[in-house]
C-alpha cells in the first residue's frame, strides 16, 4: 500500500527530464535494476532462510531483514531522488534552462501543470490511454506467471526448492541485458510499437515452450526467452505511453493508470494459475498467451491510428494533443 505511488511517480519524473527519443533506455535502466535485484533476492532469501537464531524460523528472518533494508533505502530515497527540472538543486541555472528548453522543443510541456479532478475526468476520455494501460496489464500477467513457473520447472529438473530459488537469477540477468539492447535500438530509431510486438512474440514463444513442451530443459530455455520478452515490454510500454501523451499532468495521470493496471495483471495471474491445474498450469499459460496477442492487436491498431493522425498533421490538419507540430511516436 505505501509503495503503490513510488513506481508511477518515478516513471513520470523520468519522463519530465528527457526528450521522447531518450526515455526508454532510462526507464529500462530504472526498471531493470529492480529486476536484477529481484533475481538476486532469491539468493539473499536462500541465505537468510538458513539462519537459525533467536528461536525464529528462516522465513521470518527473510521478512525481518528484507523489511529493514527496504525501510532504510526508502529513507535514502527521500534524500537522493531528484526533483523536477525546475526545482532541482544540483544543476546551475543555465543547465536547468537547457534541460527545460530541450523538453519544450520536443513536446512543449517543460513547465509543470497541476493535476486536478476536472483534468482527470477529461483525460479519462482519451481511449489511447486505456489501450496503453491494457497492454501493460497483459505483459505484467506474463511476468507474474514466470515468477510462479520458473521454480516449478527447476524442481522438475531435479533441483531442491532452495537450489531452484538460486537458479532463478540467470533468467532475470539475461532478460535485463536483452531489454537494454532493445531499449537502445528503440530510442535510436524512434520505434516503440515494433519493439513491443517483437517482445510480445518472444513471450508467446517462451510461454509455449514453457507450458507445452515435455522436456524440462526446453521448458527452462523457454523461460529465458519468455522472461526477456515480458520484462522487456515493461519499460517499452511505459516509454510508449509517455512518448504519446503530452502535458505533465496528463502524463502523471496516464502513468498512474497504466501502473495500476499492471497490478491488476498480477491479480489475473494469481486467478488463472490455479492449484488444480498443477503442475502444467496449461489453462493459465493459454490465457497468458492470449493476452500477448491482445498486446499485438492493440499496438497494431494504435500504429494505424497514429500514422493516420501524423499524416493529417503533416498536411496541415488538426494538431495532436493540442500542440502544432507534435507527432505520435510509432
Amino acid at each position: 500500500l505505501f509503495q503503490a505511488g513510488f513506481f508511477p511517480a518515478c516513471v513520470w519524473l523520468i519522463s519530465c527530464w528527457y526528450k521522447r527519443a531518450e526515455v526508454q533506455v532510462r526507464l529500462a535502466t530504472f526498471y531493470l535494476i529492480s529486476v536484477v535485484a529481484g533475481a538476486f533476492s532469491s539468493i539473499l532469501a536462500y541465505g537468510l532462510s538458513t539462519i537459525k537464531a533467536g528461536h525464529l524460523s528462516g522465513w521470518r528472518w527473510i521478512l525481518i531483514v528484507e523489511g529493514i533494508i527496504t525501510c532504510a533505502l526508502s529513507l535514502l530515497g527521500y534524500l537522493l531522488i531528484v526533483d523536477f527540472p525546475d526545482k532541482n538543486t544540483f544543476l546551475t541555472k543555465e543547465e536547468t534552462e537547457l534541460i527545460k528548453a530541450r523538453v519544450e522543443r520536443d513536446r512543449a510541456d517543460g513547465e509543470y501543470d497541476p493535476l486536478t479532478l476536472q483534468k482527470c475526468l477529461k483525460y479519462a476520455m482519451d481511449l489511447k490511454l486505456w489501450s496503453f494501460a491494457l497492454c501493460y496489464l497483459c505483459t505484467t500477467t506474463a511476468t507474474y506467471a514466470y515468477g510462479y513457473f520458473t521454480p516449478i520447472i527447476l524442481i522438475g529438473l531435479g533441483f531442491s526448492v532452495k537450489d531452484a530459488q538460486l537458479l532463478i537469477a540467470p533468467t532475470g540477468v539475461s532478460a535485463c541485458l536483452f531489454a537494454l539492447l532493445l531499449a537502445r535500438l528503440s530510442d535510436r530509431y524512434r520505434l516503440r510499437g515494433p519493439i513491443i510486438i517483437l517482445q510480445a512474440l518472444m513471450t508467446i514463444i517462451g510461454l509455449s515452450m514453457t507450458g507445452f513442451h515435455p522436456n524440462n530443459k526446453v521448458r527452462f530455455a523457454g523461460a529465458f526467452i519468455g522472461v526477456a520478452g515480458a520484462q522487456g515490454n515493461i519499460p517499452a510500454l511505459l516509454a510508449y505511453q509517455s512518448n504519446n501523451i503530452r502535458k505533465q499532468s496528463k502524463r502523471a495521470f496516464s502513468s498512474a493508470v497504466q501502473v495500476a493496471f499492471g497490478g491488476i495483471g498480477g491479480i489475473i495471474s494469481s486467478l488463472v494459475y490455479r492449484q488444480q491445474d498443477a503442475p502444467a498450469y496449461r489453462p493459465g499459460i493459454t490465457v497468458t498467451i492470449a493476452l500477448q496477442v491482445v498486446i499485438i492487436v492493440l499496438v497494431c491498431i494504435n500504429s494505424v491510428w497514429f500514422t493516420y493522425r501524423n499524416n493529417q498533421v503533416k498536411r496541415g490538419g488538426k494538431p495532436i494533443e493540442g500542440r502544432p507540430g507534435f507527432l505520435y511516436t510509432i
